[in-house]
């Protein structure tokens, strides 16, 4: 996750406050959150300390109970990746996944975490739509580009 400036904190805590105080649900937050890139447990920390300091009417709706996760769970896997190495099942739901690369990108998918037996990949230069489907078992490795599960 790329480092995060204060003006940008304030524009989260904000919005977190108007969404939670407008009636939106606490699950649907905290996963978003989730799925931009932070960890469960700081996503989770960052909506509690917000409501807490900056929208104190809304903190019992950010309870590990509100939110449906506890320290201790298993991270769920992820529906939209970029940037890195991710193990199918694990890291990231088994499936079809699209993405629009505004400048090129790279995918693969290997057997294994050794990065060397390759099942199949894809590169590309210049703005292109790209796709694959990851297997439960496979380790995939993406870059330049943000690939998200289709249904």
């Amino acid at each position: 996750m790329a480092a995060v400036d204060d003006a940008a904190i304030m524009d989260l805590v904000r919005t977190m406050c108007t969404k939670l105080s407008g009636g939106a649900d606490p699950r649907a937050l905290f996963e978003s959150g989730v799925n931009s890139g932070f960890s469960e447990s700081d996503w989770q920390a960052f909506m509690a300390m917000s409501a807490a300091l900056h929208c104190p009417a809304n903190s019992s709706k950010v309870t590990y109970d509100a939110v449906g996760w506890h320290p201790g769970d298993k991270p769920k896997p992820k529906k939209s990746i970029s940037e890195g190495t991710f193990e199918v099942g694990v890291d990231i739901e088994a499936g079809k996944y699209k993405g629009n690369c505004p400048n090129g990108g790279y995918w693969a998918r290997y057997a294994d975490d050794s990065g060397s037996d390759i099942i199949a990949n894809d590169l590309t230069e210049g703005a292109s739509t790209m796709q694959f489907t990851a297997r439960k078992g496979e380790f995939v490795s993406v870059s330049r580009c943000t690939f998200t599960k289709v249904n």
